[in-house]
């Protein structure tokens, strides 16, 4: 009991005794009159307790040492209860992971906006207007020549752009729909040199997939066809990306080799690619899922690596070059022409794919990365595609 309370016990005693006896009346039956004193006691701690919580607001000087610490403490107590501020990071794989990829995980892209136009029609991201730096540096690992001269190139207006790659399941909802048969060939490599055959088609293309896995064996003429059942189902008009658009989209804003930036072993947290050139594991010996790994800023999957993707137009090994000097003699940045139009759609020209595939080294899996092929008769299996249409 507080030192400056005992003094007023009696004074305490003295105002209450008339109460304590009429409210005990009642308990002289139970009790004898010995448990008064233990009774009159307990009266007083409580009004004792009471009046020294009244009177703290305000408290004696005698009083002040001991109740100053007691305050900082009550505040202390859910301090230390607080987690301490950590960055939040992702469950790393079994081996050890770069610097550089646990500061990626731990600002994750902020959830895109995402349309749909059917059930069966594949999710659009809508990919904002902007300027980027195409194509590489003459500094730049597996760099090519018809890789540059690096341009400044421009999306005018906003673009929406296929999240994933165009999947098995939704190509199959197209063939069944529009009693499409696909029947030409299709090309593998087997690290050495490409051969064709009729068995190897979309549906058996010579590993195991699953209707979450990008298509593959498409041909020109298989992707035209889908592009039109699209386009007729939904009323809107559906395309593949050109080439810049293609990279534009990809980069998502940034100047790096792939994304997650330029160290290999940050490339199996964003692709599906041959791991084993890479350093770091993806889980996965041919096509994954798509959505498996991290997407880029704008929130598009599979940029680099799973399947290669096809892209509008025929291959020009100047593409750059003749943009840059387009853009100095002030044409903009539209390329194209008659001809080309009509030899990309019936597929007289050599055609592009870009992103890399799951075959893919270092080399092959960059942004900048153009990869060219004489035909685009029956497609092969490390190749699909991404639709892209226009935002309004």
């Amino acid at each position: 009991m507080p030192r400056f309370v005992l003094p007023l016990i009696p004074y305490i005693i003295q105002r209450l005794s008339p109460l304590i006896l009429a409210g005990l009346q009642p308990l002289r039956r139970a009790m004898t009159l010995r448990a008064l004193p233990l009774v009159a006691l307990m009266l007083c701690s409580q009004f004792a307790h009471a009046g020294f919580e009244k009177r703290a607001t305000t408290p004696p000087s005698n009083v002040e040492a001991p109740r100053a610490p007691a305050r900082p403490v009550r505040e202390a107590a859910p301090r230390k209860a607080k987690p301490s501020p950590k960055p939040v990071v992702a469950v790393p794989p079994a081996e050890p992971v770069p610097e550089s990829v646990k500061s990626v995980r731990a600002a994750p892209a902020p959830a895109p906006e995402v349309i749909r136009d059917c059930r069966d029609c594949p999710e659009l991201v809508i990919v904002p207007a902007g300027e980027v730096e195409l194509g590489s540096p003459d500094s730049e690992a597996g760099r090519r020549s018809d890789e540059g001269p690096q341009i400044r190139w421009q999306l005018q207006k906003p673009l929406a752009v296929g999240r994933f790659e165009i999947t098995r399941g939704q190509f199959a909802a197209f063939t069944r729909a529009a009693n499409y048969i696909p029947a030409l060939p299709c090309g593998e490599f087997d690290g050495k040199e490409w051969s064709y055959s009729m068995t190897r088609r979309w549906s058996a293309p010579g590993f195991h997939q699953e209707d979450t896995h990008p298509v593959v064996c498409v041909s020109n003429s298989d992707i035209t066809a889908y592009l039109t059942w699209l386009s007729n189902k939904t009323g809107r008009k559906y395309r593949l990306p050109s080439e810049l658009e293609w990279e534009y989209a990809a980069r998502a804003s940034r100047a790096d080799v792939r994304p997650g930036g330029r160290a290999i072993a940050t490339s199996c947290a964003y692709a599906n690619i041959a791991d084993a050139l890479f350093e770091c594991t993806d889980n996965f010996v041919a096509t994954s899922p798509a959505g498996q790994f991290r997407p880029n800023d704008f929130g598009l999957h599979d940029v680099i690596g799973n399947v290669s993707e096809w892209v509008e137009g025929c291959y020009s090994d100047t593409l750059y070059e003749t943009m840059h000097k387009k853009q100095s003699a002030g044409g903009g940045n539209v390329l194209g022409g008659l001809f080309e139009s009509i030899a990309a759609g019936v597929g007289l020209c050599s055609k592009v794919a870009r992103g890399g595939s799951w075959q893919s080294g270092p080399d092959d899996a960059r942004l900048a990365a153009r990869e060219t092929f004489d035909t685009f008769a029956g497609g092969n299996n490390r190749t699909g595609f991404r639709v892209v249409r226009e935002a309004q």
